[in-house]
């Protein structure tokens, strides 16, 4: 309904669910699917999913770090602001791209599936703007340890203040 984010967990195969390869930011959709257990609230695993139409990506809200760790805000559409401590790669086949936030209020660890190998020491130190889809961190025995931010495309983390120049 445009108010809400919900978690669909990425398909297996993707070809078998519609036009999943083909979603963009924007894209209206309509899924079909049955829901499973997840981390914090249920998920979608999406049987089908298909596109209805276009629409502006909504306005990101802006939340508190003590909100976010209450997992009430899970799949919100947000907006963050800070310096990133850190970048690596993930070590499974998944290739995504981790970065730590430091909020003035604590640490948002976002992932990126679309980034190019030379940003790991691009953003280093620098002050940055990102929006997406917050998450939340479970430790082993399901205890909320942080949050998360799915960032999708680091070409749309602003730079805000550039890294200051360690010999300068």
């Amino acid at each position: 309904d445009g108010d809400l984010g919900q978690f669909i967990v990425p398909p297996l195969n993707p070809l078998t669910v519609g036009e999943w390869n083909d979603l963009h930011a924007g894209d209206v959709v309509e899924i079909e699917g049955r829901t499973a257990r997840g981390g914090f609230a249920p998920n979608v695993e999406p049987l089908r999913v298909r596109k209805i139409g276009r629409a502006p990506m909504p306005r990101p809200r802006t939340i508190p770090y003590s909100g976010m760790l209450t997992g009430r805000y899970d799949c919100d559409f947000v907006e963050i602001a800070g310096v990133v401590q850190r970048m690596w790669l993930s070590a499974s086949r998944t290739r995504l791209m981790f970065a730590d936030i430091a909020t003035e209020e604590g640490v948002v660890r976002a992932l990126f599936w679309d980034y190019h190998a030379d940003d790991l020491g691009r953003f280093i130190d620098a002050e940055v703007r990102l929006r997406g889809n917050i998450g939340t961190i479970f430790g082993q025995t399901e205890q909320l340890r942080g949050v998360s931010l799915f960032g999708g495309r680091i070409r749309d983390m602003e730079l805000v203040e550039a890294a200051p120049d360690p010999f300068g």
